[in-house]
C-alpha cells in the first residue's frame, strides 16, 4: 500500500526521470485497481458504521472470487457477532451461487452444532430446494434445521414459510406442505404470491386443490409469477375456460404478460383448435416488444405448419437463425411436425441434414424421434421410417 501511494505522488516524477525505481517493473495494475486481499482490520474502530460497510462489502467481493481474509473474518466476527457473522457469509454465498462452499459450510454448521439467525436459515432452505445435494441428504439436513428453528424460536414468517414451502415443491413433500398450510391458519400466518406460487407449483395435478388455492389467493395477491404458475397447471389439464378466467383477471389486476405467458397460452389454445384465440393472442402479442425465444418460435413454427402457411414457417426459421437461438431436440421436432404439413421430401431432406450437422449439440427424445418417423412416412420414405424407428427402440 505504501508503495502504491509512494507511486502515484510521484508519477509525473518518475515519468521523466531515466533512473525508474525498481518496483516500477512490477505490474502495479492489481494495486490500483483491485483491493488487497490482506488487511489489518484488527485496527479498525468496532463502532464506525461506514468502515464496518466497506469491510462488509470487500467480504462480499471475496466471496464472489472464491477467496478468504482471515482478518477481514476476525474483524467481521468482531462487529457482528459469530452468528450473525456466518448467517450472513451463507446468506451470500447461496446469493452467488457459490454452491460448493455453502454444502461444505453447511456441513461443519451441522456437525459443530452452530445456530443461525433468521437470515441464515432462509439462505440454508433455499439452497436445500437446489439439486445440489443427494435428495436424502437435503431432507435429513432439513429435518435438522427445522429442529434448530423451534429450538431458537425463529418464528414462521410469511417469507419463512415461502421458503419451506419452496424446498416442498422441489422435494415433492406434499404431506408436510399441508400440514404447514394448517398450522399457519391457526398461527394466523398471512400467505403471500410466493407461498401461493409454491404450492401452486407442488400441488399442480391436484386439481382440486389447485382451484382452492387460486380461491383463497384472490386477485390481489396475484402477481405474474403465481398467473403463469396457474396458466401452466390449467393448460395442462386443457381448460381453457379457466385460462380464459386467469387472463382476464390479470387483465383487471394490470399484470401485463410476459414470453411465458404466451407460450404457455398459445400451447393450450393449438393444443384445443382454439384457432380464432390464437390469432387474437398473436395480433395483442404482435403489439409488444418481447424477445423471440426458442421454445416459443418451435410453437409458431408448428403452428404456421398446420396452417399450411410455409411463408411464416421460413420467417420464424430464419429468425432462430438470426437470433442465434440454437437448436434442441424440441425445436427440430415442432420443426419436422410443421414440415410434414407440406410433404416436400427435398425440404424435408435439407433439415435431416441441417439436424445432422447438430446432432452432437444436444440429446434425441422420444418427440423427435416420433416427429421424424410421421414426417418421413407422409412423403413416402419408408427407408427412413425403419431407421429412425430403429434408433428408437435402440436408444
Amino acid at each position: 500500500r505504501n508503495i502504491n501511494r509512494l507511486y502515484k505522488t510521484n508519477r509525473q516524477h518518475f515519468a521523466k526521470s531515466k533512473n525508474r525505481p525498481i518496483f516500477q517493473t512490477i505490474n502495479t495494475t492489481p494495486f490500483l485497481m483491485v483491493a488487497p486481499s490482506v488487511r489489518l482490520y484488527s485496527n479498525l474502530s468496532t463502532e464506525d458504521p461506514s468502515k464496518q460497510q466497506h469491510a462488509f462489502k470487500e467480504f462480499e467481493k471475496l466471496i464472489i472470487k472464491d477467496r478468504e481474509d482471515k482478518s477481514l473474518q476476525r474483524y467481521l466476527i468482531q462487529v457482528m457477532g459469530e452468528k450473525d457473522f456466518l448467517s450472513a457469509k451463507i446468506h451470500l454465498m447461496v446469493k452467488h451461487k457459490r454452491w460448493r462452499n455453502v454444502k461444505s459450510t453447511i456441513r461443519e454448521m451441522l456437525r459443530n452444532d452452530v445456530n443461525l439467525n433468521e437470515q441464515g436459515y432462509v439462505a440454508v432452505i433455499r439452497f436445500l430446494s437446489k439439486k445440489t445435494m443427494a435428495h436424502s441428504e437435503s431432507i435429513r439436513a432439513f429435518d435438522v434445521i427445522k429442529g434448530r428453528m423451534e429450538k431458537d424460536n425463529i418464528k414462521k414468517s410469511t417469507y419463512v414459510c415461502g421458503c419451506m414451502f419452496e424446498f416442498f415443491r422441489y422435494r415433492k413433500r406434499f404431506v408436510e406442505a399441508k400440514e404447514l398450510m394448517d398450522e399457519m391458519v391457526v398461527e394466523e400466518t398471512r400467505l403471500d404470491s410466493f407461498c401461493y406460487t409454491q404450492l401452486v407449483h407442488l400441488f399442480r395435478k391436484d386439481i382440486d386443490m389447485v382451484d382452492y388455492l387460486y380461491s383463497l389467493s384472490g386477485m390481489g395477491l396475484g402477481n405474474i409469477y403465481l398467473f403463469n404458475a396457474l396458466l401452466k397447471v390449467y393448460s395442462d389439464a386443457g381448460q381453457i375456460d379457466k385460462i380464459d378466467y386467469i387472463l382476464n383477471d390479470m387483465d383487471d389486476s394490470g399484470v401485463d404478460y410476459d414470453i411465458y405467458t404466451y407460450k404457455v397460452v398459445l400451447a393450450a389454445y393449438i393444443r384445443k383448435g382454439k384457432y380464432d384465440l390464437v390469432d387474437t393472442l398473436l395480433f395483442y402479442m404482435a403489439n409488444e416488444n418481447l424477445k423471440l425465444d426458442r421454445e416459443l418460435c418451435g410453437i409458431l413454427v408448428k403452428y404456421y405448419g398446420m396452417m399450411h402457411d410455409l411463408d411464416k414457417v421460413e420467417n420464424y426459421l430464419q429468425k432462430i437463425s438470426h437470433h442465434k437461438l440454437g437448436y434442441d431436440a424440441d425445436l427440430y421436432s415442432s420443426i419436422f411436425s410443421a414440415l410434414s404439413n407440406f410433404k416436400d421430401i427435398a425440404l424435408v431432406q435439407k433439415w435431416e441434414e441441417h439436424m445432422n450437422s447438430y446432432s452432437g449439440k444436444f440429446k434425441f427424445n422420444s418427440n423427435l424421434y416420433t416427429s421424424l418417423i410421421c414426417t418421413f412416412s407422409e412423403v413416402g420414405d419408408f427407408d427412413k421410417v425403419a431407421h429412425y424407428y430403429n434408433k428408437m427402440y435402440d436408444a
